[in-house]
């Protein structure tokens, strides 16, 4: 096909020679390369159940994948990096790496990276300094996000007056929302708190 014919004409290509892609456009690819090396990284490590591509399984190639997504920036792809050290699926554990990985998506408002990374902050692994003001802080930007892990941990920490004050009422609130959201632990302690 030529470019007056077919899809290809719809297409706009600079007549200039010397066109060179705006900070758009490349931001764009970046995000898209960022996705698609996330993408593969997670299927070589989860290939799924069928036979035929189980064979495929790489944790080390999807471990390279997942690095080239988080490198460029994004913030799936960095939880991701960061669950892999957490795990040592891939790669020789390493809670700092993990810890760092997590800190770069939640500085994006990864949902589960915030809440990751309350965890951390909240074992003191592979963080400064153990601090629950921190991890409850991480939290609640979690809970925000409506992310029941993130809802259920919160409500924990009210419960136990975890880097907050203790609030029975607000605990309450927020194991419901998790449980609305399917939340086992959160059904439980609902239950335990409401006998």
């Amino acid at each position: 096909q030529t470019l007056r014919t077919g899809p290809l004409r719809k297409m706009a290509f600079p007549g200039n020679a010397n066109w060179q892609p705006g900070a758009d456009y490349t931001a764009g690819v970046r995000k898209a390369m960022g996705k698609a090396h996330r993408d593969l990284g997670k299927a070589y490590i989860y290939p799924g159940k069928e036979e035929e591509v189980r064979d495929l399984q790489d944790p080390c190639l999807g471990v390279r994948s997942l690095s080239n997504s988080a490198c460029e920036g994004d913030a799936d792809g960095q939880f991701e990096l960061g669950r892999r050290y957490d795990e040592g699926l891939g790669v020789e554990p390493n809670v700092r790496t993990a810890a760092a990985w997590y800190e770069k998506a939640a500085a994006q408002g990864h949902p589960q990276a915030l809440c990751a990374l309350g965890w951390c902050y909240a074992k003191g692994l592979g963080v400064a300094q153990r601090s629950e003001k921190k991890a409850f802080d991480l939290f609640l930007r979690a809970a925000e996000r409506r992310l029941p892990e993130g809802q259920y941990n919160l409500a924990v920490c009210y419960a136990k007056g975890r880097g907050t004050d203790v609030n029975p009422k607000r605990a309450e609130e927020m194991y419901r929302k998790a449980a609305a959201q399917g939340h086992a632990d959160a059904m439980v302690n609902l239950g335990l708190m409401c006998e």
